[in-house]
């Protein structure tokens, strides 16, 4: 399929392109579509009208404190859009004046829904998943993070970079020991490892998912910091520390939704509170968004409770266009295809299909799309060129959107099991 696609099309449409007046033109079955992803976004980016729409924000309170909770706006409310979205701002001025003039008169809880939730410990690392993550924080394209994992493979210091899996051997269990009092050397990680359990056996030691290769784990040789550049130290410490959370305990919290009466309305306040931080203590201190942290604790609470209304405000939000794409939440789209399919039918069937292109050849593909001129990068976000909008035009809907190419990726690891 590469063979036919790319040598044929190539030709027959560099003929057409010269024809219009440009140049040679590359066409490939996974290049091609993802080209187009971008092409697509930047459509979409600058078509996009704005819409701002209102909600009211309010406060409750009962004797162990305040819950703040938001508006549900009712159907039945006019200049709603078709997202019942509230579009008018006098609306919301006036129901707001309505809950003021109210304050003296009491709510009613009418509802609290809460859940404990386990969240389990996350997944060591394969390539993509790497790329993706160590991209978003650290702004390191694709291709020079698998250049510097083949460096530290090569050094004997992590295992095989080109990984697509993101589980464990169970009969390397053993050699957890040796490898985390290896890692007690590494800056930042020894107050991790001094509290990992080594008798937590995780999801991610199971070798009914393991394809070709495990996910991607420190060695049982010790590393060196000073030996290390600077990349080389922060993919390093990423996989040493995913390799880590498989000895700490689940995450734990409980979910608490409340539903509250006032003034003939409903108001809907959410808050999770930890119980047990287990492994995310881990990344306590790295993650740029801790959503535990930032969601609300909600005070102690019951069915039929009065709660006294407080104070109100206006939301005004205005919605935003997609983001345009970066190497690394390209690669994501890569990865998960799915998502960005134009027959919405083949969305849950491609689900778990691993993407479009491999862990070895996504980078690759990438620095291509820049090297062959359709994609330029601007600061750290991509801009498709004016010859990959033309490729757009004049190539057909089989070859730029990855349906296709999909359905036969699909096909293959089907056929490869």
């Amino acid at each position: 399929a590469d063979w036919l696609i790319g040598m044929n099309l190539s030709r027959a449409y560099t003929i057409r392109a010269r024809q219009a007046g440009y140049e040679n033109i590359s066409v490939g079955r996974v290049m091609t579509p993802t080209m187009a992803l971008v092409v697509r976004r930047d459509e979409e980016i600058k078509n996009f009208k704005p819409v701002t729409h209102y909600s009211i924000q309010a406060i409750f309170k009962n004797n162990f404190g305040e819950i703040s909770a938001t508006w549900q706006i009712s159907e039945k409310i006019s200049n709603l859009d078709s997202e019942g979205r509230l579009l008018d701002k006098k609306t919301a001025e006036n129901f707001l004046k309505k809950f003021n003039s109210e304050s003296k008169n009491f709510g009613k809880i009418i509802s609290v829904e809460e859940k404990n939730k386990i969240e389990n410990q996350r997944l060591p690392y394969s390539l993509s998943t790497l790329q993706i993550e160590a991209g978003k924080k650290f702004g390191y394209s694709p291709q020079i993070i698998l250049d510097t994992m083949q460096n530290l493979y090569e050094k004997k210091l992590t295992t095989y970079p080109r990984s697509d899996c993101e589980f464990l051997p169970e009969n390397q269990f053993d050699d957890a020991k040796e490898i985390l009092e290896n890692l007690r050397n590494f800056p930042k990680l020894a107050e991790f490892v001094k509290n990992a359990d080594i008798s937590i056996k995780s999801r991610a030691w199971n070798d009914k998912k393991i394809s070709a290769h495990h996910a991607i784990i420190p060695t049982r040789i010790k590393a060196e910091s000073e030996n290390l550049n600077e990349i080389e130290k922060n993919l390093y410490f990423m996989v040493s520390q995913a390799y880590l959370a498989q000895f700490f305990q689940p995450h734990e919290y409980k979910s608490t939704k409340i539903i509250i009466s006032f003034a003939g309305e409903k108001f809907v306040g959410n808050g999770k509170n930890i119980t047990k931080l287990g492994w995310k203590a881990i990344y306590k201190n790295f993650l740029q968004d801790d959503s535990e942290e930032s969601e609300s604790i909600l005070p102690q609470v019951r069915e039929g409770e009065p709660m006294r209304y407080i104070s109100g405000k206006i939301l005004e939000k205005t919605t935003k266009p997609s983001t345009k794409f970066t190497p690394s939440t390209l690669l994501q789209a890569m990865k998960e295809i799915y998502k960005f399919v134009k027959n919405d039918e083949l969305k849950a069937e491609l689900k778990e299909c691993s993407g479009i292109g491999t862990e070895a050849t996504r980078a690759g593909i990438i620095e291509k799309l820049q090297s062959s001129g359709f994609l330029k990068l601007a600061e750290k976000f991509f801009e498709p060129t004016e010859k990959a909008q033309m490729a757009v035009k004049i190539l057909p809907d089989e070859i730029i959107y990855p349906d296709t190419t999909a359905i036969w990726e699909r096909s293959e690891e089907h056929t490869s099991e």
